[in-house]
């Protein structure tokens, strides 16, 4: 538990100072906060491997939410790609990135619903869920590069902002966790 409060701490302390840092290239930051994903993925991976040898977690489940990781390690990746490819980030390579990192997010969002969720251990559960956050925290680093959200076409109306709050009970989640 503490290596997993420790990296998540590290990922905080290391986007914080992404973020503060001056750059002129865009496209690098959030191909970088991109990449950070990956990493943070590969660290939730270890967890789940650490979980798993203290026998906390069945090898069928280890082995179900390593195979949701490899998943969305393999999105991510190819949306990594896709920012590296692009030249800025204007209009329309921002409606294909976006399209990407949707496609980043859902399998997110499968790796907790078909994964995490279903470790039948309640303390396992609420150290992979934590674990979790922090890949959910490095998708918002990407957003913090790039504003990703899917833009109303033809539309002057102002962007649906949720509350971390309304988007949990949107996506199933227990608000007391937000």
């Amino acid at each position: 538990m503490r290596k997993v409060k420790t990296g998540i701490a590290m990922f905080l302390l290391i986007s914080c100072s992404l973020m503060l840092a001056c750059s002129d290239n865009q496209v690098k930051q959030c191909a970088d906060a991109a990449a950070k994903v990956s990493t943070t993925l590969g660290a939730f991976e270890e967890t789940v491997e650490q979980v798993q040898t203290q026998g906390l977690i069945s090898q069928d489940e280890a082995i179900s939410v390593v195979t949701l990781i490899g998943e969305a390690t393999k999105v991510n990746d190819e949306f990594v790609a896709q920012v590296r490819a692009a030249k800025k980030l204007n209009d329309p390579t921002l409606a294909t990135l976006s399209t990407a990192f949707e496609g980043v997010t859902q399998s997110v969002d499968r790796l907790e619903q078909e994964g995490v969720l279903h470790i039948k251990n309640p303390d396992a559960r609420t150290k992979l869920s934590i674990g979790l956050q922090s890949v959910r925290l490095a998708l918002t680093a990407v957003k913090a590069f790039a504003d990703l959200a899917p833009k109303p076409s033809g539309s002057s109306a102002a962007p649906v902002t949720h509350t971390a709050r309304e988007t949990a009970i949107r996506r199933g989640l227990q608000p007391a966790f937000v």
